[in-house]
């Protein structure tokens, strides 16, 4: 079971972005890294097509999900996961509160 999904939301623990909270837009799970929505923003250089003018346009770039924590939404902090199999169904735990964060 892979700790990051689609729609979670993350603390970045270091880097460039350190501190900044996000979203997950995309986990790549053969690269181990994670897309985020509002963090590692990398500016590229587009053609023109015919439904896109073309420009320069800021997308979000894959960053190694070593770099990121899930955070608590009741401890309000980037905190470690633990998985709890509950009737058969795996569950992720905050490992200080218990709180479920699947």
């Amino acid at each position: 079971m892979n700790k990051y999904r689609k729609g979670d939301v993350v603390t970045v623990i270091s880097g460039k972005e350190k501190g900044k909270t996000a979203t997950i837009q995309k986990v790549l799970v053969e690269q181990a890294k994670v897309v985020l929505d509002k963090a590692n923003l990398v500016k590229r250089h587009l053609k023109p097509r015919q439904d896109f003018q073309g420009g320069i346009v800021e997308m979000p770039s894959p960053m190694p999900w070593s770099k990121v924590m899930l955070a608590c939404k009741k401890c309000d902090r980037p905190v470690k996961v633990k998985i709890v199999i509950e009737n058969g169904v795996k569950h992720r735990q905050c490992k200080l509160c218990g709180e479920s964060l699947s």
